[in-house]
């Protein structure tokens, strides 16, 4: 596996950057400035790219030169904030996620047992209807075996 050198990533990451740009009709803000982190992870890459690879740099520049701020206002602000979801409740969510997932392995491993004992019943049946006499599941050919 050949890893790109540092000006093939850097081509790559514009090139995604300038695609991104492309798709959006305003970039997204907080707190009345450019939300570069939104950005990077759109594209998706670390936002220091955006400050250090000067092809990005000079397209997000352009970009925000063409979309003034005052122009996008509260609109696109707000849908920026709707998105954002506090750590807290993400992390309140994740708990709740791995404690139903926990309670269906459990489930799942109980519908196991129940399943085993529903064949073992079962065959217990067959076997009661076939004979005509009772069995018992773990002693059931002792017991047989002894009466004979």
């Amino acid at each position: 596996m050949t890893s790109k050198s540092g000006a093939e990533l850097g081509k790559e990451n514009a090139a995604r950057l300038e695609d991104y740009l492309a798709s959006v009709e305003s970039l997204p803000t907080r707190g009345g400035k450019i939300n570069v982190t939104a950005i990077a992870r759109a594209c998706g890459f670390d936002r220091q790219v955006l400050y250090t690879n000067p092809a990005c740099k000079a397209l997000l520049d352009a970009a925000a030169e063409n979309s003034p701020l005052e122009a996008r206002s509260a609109g696109s602000s707000i849908k920026s904030a709707e998105q954002m979801v506090p750590t807290s409740k993400l992390r309140e969510a994740e708990r709740r996620i791995q404690a139903l997932e926990k309670k269906i392995s459990e489930m799942r491993a109980r519908i196991v047992g129940l399943e085993t004992r529903l064949r073992r019943q079962s065959d217990i049946e067959d076997h009661l209807i076939s004979r005509g006499r009772r069995a018992f599941p773990d002693i059931g050919t002792q017991l047989s075996n002894s009466e004979s």
